[in-house]
């Protein structure tokens, strides 16, 4: 199933995905490029590169959080009419946030505090913030 293209929600968060046509990939499923992921309105939205294997994008990119630099990638499942995201990782200086839709597990790390959960855990919502709020959401492909 093919990403590339404009995939948005009903609450605001949005992803683009702008196929490379100008290499072949070497991986089965071929699909490769650089995305933009963000918000309506998002000055500053998040780029980088992403790849497919198996139905599912794996999105990479080095950004800006809090003053510091921070590594993030996100995974996407392509469900034919809608894409939902599985995997979220971020590491930055201050903290990191994994959050993985697929085992259920959630960690963050915030200084010296380290918490582990489920993401059925009655306090994973408030706990994991919108990270948690995007693993529900459907992302529609907009042409």
């Amino acid at each position: 199933m093919k990403f590339a293209g404009d995939w948005k929600t009903d609450e605001g968060p949005y992803v683009i995905f702008k196929t490379n046509t100008n290499t072949k990939s070497k991986f089965k499923g071929g699909e490769s490029g650089t995305f933009e992921f963000g918000v309506r309105n998002d000055p500053e939205p998040l780029t980088g590169n992403y790849l497919v294997l198996k139905n599912v994008a794996e999105l990479k990119a080095q950004s800006q959080i809090l003053g510091d630099d921070a590594a993030t990638v996100l995974k996407f499942e392509n469900h034919g009419d809608s894409l939902k995201m599985i995997f979220i990782e971020i590491q930055a200086k201050q903290f990191s946030i994994l959050v993985d839709v697929k085992r259920n597990y959630a960690k963050t790390i915030r200084g010296k505090e380290i918490k582990e959960l489920k993401l059925t855990d009655t306090e994973a919502p408030s706990h994991l913030f919108v990270y948690y709020e995007l693993t529900k959401l459907a992302f529609n492909n907009k042409k």
